[in-house]
């Protein structure tokens, strides 16, 4: 759930939206502008068989309006894992944003006193499109299902004879582990440090994104990258990360490595300072174990030294203890 969370978050955002939107619907043409997308609720109404009230969530939805017109209405699923249920989710999302629609109709066609009865609806009443798409973070290669068919039990010449009768909902799925290099530029936003990390991380390259390609664009949304890049790696250095962006509209992300490397770095002398004070108190508890002072000594003239690091590793170590006390005659 925290995962799902954390990548709803990136692609929320109206240029990571537009971008997806733009390289799957129009190879990469950029017809759809961020600024032209409204952001909705995740939560959908409808009445289910018994006539109830009952909700649908969503992860993202948006409504797209070219010069003030209504285009489409845009919703984007995020799957960590395959679902073998989507074709029939996804129908259902689509499903639910249209009933909206015809619900928003039948209002304002009683607001004005008009009523079609059998009809429900004005002839040149009209429905705007629902677009959908699934990206999925996995790494096993999702090859079904991807439409309502793959779910039927339905074999050779029944299924031969009953297709055409059949409602076929294909899902749009975006499989970004799998995804060729040259899909891969296509994307400006944001979301291309996700599918680069997921493409190289899928074939054992982890590193090159890390050391190499996380260098060669900026970013304008650090955080929640990170966040992303955590949620797929759980590397837990990405959680300590601060990539501020000081003011400026972009940074350069650098090799993600030297940031980890950093981080990292900085964990280390936290973990010294904890071990000086562990080291401390295990050194007076031996101490008192054993009647002597002589670990409580040592502890002593390693921090006189600035020897912290001596100091943290031998309260893990007893060979380099005893070596330490050795170096520094403690009998």
């Amino acid at each position: 759930m925290e995962r799902d969370l954390t990548e709803k978050n990136l692609v929320e955002d109206a240029e990571v939206f537009a971008d997806i939107s733009n390289v799957n619907l129009y190879g990469g043409e950029r017809v759809i502008q961020p600024e032209d997308l409204e952001l909705l609720p995740q939560e959908m109404i409808y009445k289910d068989s018994e006539g109830k009230p009952a909700k649908v969530m969503a992860d993202v939805r948006m409504r797209w309006r070219k010069n003030g017109t209504i285009i489409a209405f845009m919703q984007m699923e995020n799957q960590s894992e395959i679902n073998n249920i989507m074709p029939i989710r996804d129908l259902g999302y689509i499903y639910t944003n249209y009933n909206a629609q015809i619900k928003e109709h039948k209002r304002e066609n009683e607001r004005k006193g008009r009523q079609f009865y059998a009809r429900e609806l004005a002839d040149n009443d009209r429905l705007h499109p629902v677009i959908t798409f699934i990206i999925y973070y996995g790494k096993e290669e999702w090859k079904r299902p991807l439409s309502i068919l793959d779910m039927l039990d339905l074999d050779g010449e029944e299924k031969k004879k009953l297709q055409p009768f059949l409602l076929n909902h294909k899902i749009h799925l975006i499989s970004l582990s799998s995804m060729k290099e040259d899909e891969v530029e296509k994307y400006k936003s944001d979301f291309w440090h996700i599918i680069k990390f997921l493409t190289l991380h899928g074939h054992g390259k982890t590193r090159r994104y890390l050391e190499e390609e996380s260098s060669k664009r900026t970013v304008k949304h650090p955080e929640e990258v990170i966040d992303v890049l955590y949620a797929l790696s759980k590397d837990k250095r990405f959680l300590e990360t601060d990539l501020a962006k000081d003011g400026k509209e972009e940074i350069q992300m650098g090799p993600i490595s030297d940031v980890l490397d950093e981080i990292e770095a900085i964990g280390f002398e936290k973990g010294i300072e904890r071990g000086i004070e562990q080291g401390i108190e295990r050194g007076i508890e031996q101490g008192i174990e054993s009647g002597s002072t002589r670990i409580n000594r040592l502890n002593a003239a390693l921090i006189k030294d600035n020897r912290t690091v001596e100091l943290f590793q031998s309260t893990q170590d007893v060979e380099l203890q005893k070596k330490l006390m050795e170096e520094y005659g403690i009998k």
